[in-house]
C-alpha cells in the first residue's frame, strides 16, 4: 500500500502511517526478537520519514523513531525529585534470609499472600515518565530521592517506547544493561584496534548514560528491562503480576523468567537460576523476591532505606578483585602462546581460584598488566576464570610478549 503511493495526496496520513509501522516493527525486533520484515524494507520506511522531515520542517512529531538521537547536552544536567522514591532493596546472602523474611511478612499480613521471584540484574536503574502517551522525562536513580535527567540518552535505546497507547500519567521503572554477548564483541573489537577495553558491562552502561552527546550513547548496544509501574494514572494495580501484564501490553520489555508462589517455590526458583546463571546473556547477581499483592505491600510499608515487602537474594560472587603475583606463558598443542595470570588466591562462586586466563594477545596488550596490579577476575559456570579488567595500576614494568619461545 505504501509502495504504491497511496499517501501521495496526504502527507499527514503518511507520517502517521510511517510512525505507527516503524514503532510496530521496532517492538517485534527489539522486544520480541522477531523481525517481521527484511532490513531493506525497514530502511526504506525509516529513510522516507527522514526525507519528509528534511523537506517539511516541524511536520514529523517529536516522538517519531527518527528522533531517538538528539542534540548534545550543553552545561550541567538538570536534576529532579523522584515522584516515588527509588529506595534500594534489603539484601540477603544467598537463601539465608528467606525464612525470616517469610516469617516477618506472615506476622504482619497473615497467610493469604503470595511471593513473586524475578531476576536481579546488575545494571543501572532508571525511571520513565509519560504524559499524554509521550515520553517526557527519564531520570537516573541518583541517590533514590533525586535523579539526573538522562532523557536524551535513554531515547537512543531501541526498546524504550517513545510513545505508549494511553493518555494517563504513567511512571515506569527498569534496569538498563548490555547483553554479555554484545559486550564481549565490543571489547574484542576494541582490543583488535589497540583501544583500551571496557572494564565491565555495568560501568559501560553508566558511562553511556552520562555522556553529554547522545550520539555516543547510540553506539552502545544498551537494552532496557522493565519491572515496575508505580503510577498508572489514578488506577490502582492490585498485584505485581497485573503490573507486569500492563507494562507488556503498553510495549515495554518484561522478562518472562519469573515465578509466582510460596516460599518453597521461591527457593527452588533461586536454585534454578543460580544453576543456569552462566546461560543468561546479562549480568545476573541474584533473585528479587517481592510480595505480589499491593494491599499487603501497603500494610508492610517501607523504612527510609528499603521496602519491607521485598528482598534481594544475592548469588555467590562470580566476579571479584585480586592482585597479580606473576604472569606465565603456556604453549598449546597448536603452538599458540597464551598468557596466564598467577593470582593471590580468591573465592569465586565457591571455587578457590589462583590462576586466570588472559584470553589472547590483543586483550593482554590492551590491559598493560604488571605484577602488583589489582584486576577484576570473572568466572562464569565451568569456564576457566578470566581477567576482564585492570582496576589499580601498580606502576611496575609491564609484561611483554616473548619474541622467541625456547
Amino acid at each position: 500500500k505504501w509502495k504504491k503511493g497511496s499517501f501521495s495526496s496526504s502527507l499527514e496520513k503518511e507520517i502517521i502511517f510511517l510512525c505507527e509501522v516503524l514503532d510496530f516493527l521496532n517492538y517485534f525486533y527489539y522486544v520480541d526478537s522477531k523481525p517481521l520484515v527484511a532490513d531493506g524494507l525497514y530502511d526504506s520506511l525509516f529513510n522516507r520519514l527522514k526525507q519528509i522531515d528534511v523537506e517539511n520542517t516541524h511536520k514529523v512529531p517529536a516522538y517519531a523513531p527518527i528522533f531517538r538521537v538528539g542534540s548534545s547536552i550543553v552545561g550541567d544536567r538538570e536534576t529532579f525529585k523522584h515522584e516515588v522514591p527509588m529506595i534500594s532493596l534489603n539484601n540477603s546472602k544467598e537463601l539465608e534470609g528467606v525464612e525470616k523474611f517469610n516469617e516477618r511478612v506472615e506476622k504482619s499480613v497473615g497467610k493469604g499472600f503470595s511471593f513473586i521471584g524475578e531476576l536481579k540484574l546488575d545494571g543501572v536503574g532508571f525511571s520513565l515518565k509519560y504524559e499524554g502517551g509521550l515520553l517526557t522525562r527519564a531520570l537516573s536513580r541518583g541517590d533514590g530521592a533525586i535523579g539526573e535527567d538522562i532523557t536524551a540518552n535513554v531515547k537512543t535505546i531501541k526498546n524504550v517506547p517513545l510513545k505508549i497507547k494511553t493518555k494517563k500519567s504513567v511512571l515506569v521503572r527498569g534496569e538498563i544493561v548490555i547483553k554479555n554477548s554484545f559486550f564481549k564483541e565490543m571489547n574484542d573489537n576494541r582490543a583488535r584496534l589497540g583501544k583500551k577495553i571496557r572494564s565491565n558491562p555495568r560501568n559501560t552502561v553508566a558511562g553511556a548514560l552520562r555522556t553529554k552527546d547522545p550520539s555516543h550513547t547510540a553506539k552502545i548496544p544498551l537494552f532496557a528491562f522493565f519491572y515496575d509501574i508505580p503510577i498508572f494514572g489514578e488506577e490502582v494495580l492490585n498485584t505485581h503480576s497485573e503490573s507486569m501484564d500492563v507494562l507488556k501490553k503498553m510495549g515495554f520489555y518484561v522478562d518472562s523468567n519469573r515465578v509466582l508462589g510460596s516460599k518453597e517455590q521461591i527457593e527452588e526458583y533461586y536454585k534454578k537460576i543460580l544453576k543456569m546463571r552462566s546461560e543468561i546473556d546479562v549480568d545476573c547477581d541474584g533473585v528479587v523476591v517481592k510480595v505480589n499483592e499491593k494491599e499487603y505491600r501497603d500494610v508492610l510499608g517501607s523504612t527510609s532505606h528499603h521496602p519491607r515487602w521485598a528482598l534481594a537474594l544475592k548469588f555467590p560472587a562470580n566476579k571479584t578483585l585480586t592482585e597479580i603475583e606473576n604472569i606465565e606463558w603456556q604453549l598449546g598443542r597448536t603452538g599458540i602462546l597464551t598468557p596466564v595470570a598467577k593470582l593471590k588466591p580468591i573465592d569465586l562462586g565457591g571455587v578457590k581460584v589462583s590462576n586466570a586466563s588472559l584470553h589472547n594477545y590483543s586483550l593482554f596488550k590492551s590491559l598493560n598488566l604488571a605484577p602488583g596490579d589489582t584486576v577484576e577476575v570473572q568466572r562464569a559456570g565451568d569456564v576457566i576464570p578470566q581477567v576482564v579488567g585492570k582496576v589499580v595500576n601498580s606502576g611496575n614494568d609491564f609484561f611483554k610478549y616473548p619474541k622467541v619461545w625456547n
